[in-house]
């Protein structure tokens, strides 16, 4: 059988041996001197007796308090009450928004300051329904996103559309491991179980996001569709050959082809006039990506810059955006 290595989208962090901490702390310590210690004793001392003070300080301050500890609990049980605790924090966030302008209204007629704050509480629920809405369900946007896409732009339609509606169980979360966002099956050996797609939560563009999000979900999707995945992960080839020496060559063949047309796309983005230098860099930076790993990028970064030539209006007229239009539809040819 083909030697094959099997690829994880997951990185382990090296850990100092113990030996070294040991060492680190044993060489700190021959360093103290008596005098060292004797000054030692005097500072704690001193700082046992400020605590001292200090602590009958906070006594007195609690003893105050405690007077009015019956009508704080009750202020404080009212707060602590979450009222966006539920799993997507939808409907729950608009009851505490329609809550809290329900009782301006009613304050509004004894007290206009409690109807200010009232007011600002009905705001700042909205608002914070529209954060979690997006944070507890990141698909939702990328799907109102494909909803917005004009009718004659058929193959970003088919892309979104394929893996988005994955036959296969995805559940798409916050927490990557890796920056961006990172991939993973559900279990190892079996691909129709799924897909655990995470996104990176220090990502707040939610145009950048989506085109991450779709970036994820093709791996998803490559993962199920290229046969080289019975042997690998996540990988952009099909398993052609009779024998482990065909494949292989096959396998090298199929990535200098990736590779090719890589380098064919870049020569492309160089010399095209219509793409702002802006632009250009960060899709410098995303070709270079998928060179750097074919077997597994080339799929994932054509889909993610399908999205960005649409998200950012570049026109039909640019030379490089018709072939990455080429490139990506020939990738979704080939998952069919």
């Amino acid at each position: 059988m083909m030697n094959t290595q099997l690829l994880h989208k997951t990185k382990e962090r090296k850990r100092q041996p113990v030996a070294a901490y040991v060492h680190a702390f044993s060489g700190e310590k021959s360093s103290f001197s008596l005098e060292d210690n004797r000054a030692s004793s005097i500072i704690e001392q001193k700082q046992i007796t400020m605590m001292d003070s200090s602590a009958l300080q906070q006594k007195e301050i609690a003893a105050k308090k405690n007077t009015n500890v019956t009508s704080q609990n009750k202020v404080v049980q009212a707060v602590s009450w979450n009222p966006f605790a539920t799993k997507d924090g939808k409907a729950s966030a608009i009851t505490a928004g329609l809550g809290l302008g329900a009782l301006a209204v009613g304050a509004g007629i004894g007290s206009a300051g409690l109807a200010i704050a009232g007011g600002i509480g009905l705001i700042g629920g909205l608002g914070y329904l529209g954060y979690k809405k997006f944070k507890g369900n990141p698909l939702e946007n990328l799907k109102r996103t494909r909803r917005t896409v004009p009718q004659k732009n058929k193959l970003l339609h088919k892309v979104m559309t394929e893996t988005m509606d994955n036959p296969d169980p995805v559940t798409a979360s916050f927490g990557a491991v890796h920056p961006k966002g990172d991939t993973s099956r559900k279990n190892h050996q079996v691909r129709a179980a799924g897909y655990n797609v995470r996104l990176d939560r220090t990502i707040r563009d939610p145009e950048e996001r989506q085109r991450y999000l779709l970036h994820e979900l093709t791996h998803a999707r490559a993962d199920r569709k290229y046969g080289m995945n019975q042997h690998l992960t996540f990988a952009n080839l099909h398993l052609r050959g009779a024998n482990d020496q065909q494949i292989g060559q096959n396998m090298t063949h199929q990535r200098n082809y990736l590779i090719k047309k890589l380098n064919a796309a870049n020569r492309s983005l160089q010399s095209d006039p219509t793409i702002a230098p802006v632009q250009k860099h960060f899709i410098q930076g995303r070709l270079n990506y998928a060179m750097g790993n074919p077997d597994n990028e080339y799929d994932t970064v054509m889909n993610e810059l399908l999205l960005y030539i649409h998200q950012e209006r570049i026109g039909g007229n640019s030379p490089f955006a018709k072939r990455i239009k080429r490139m990506s539809h020939e990738a979704y040819q080939r998952r069919q």
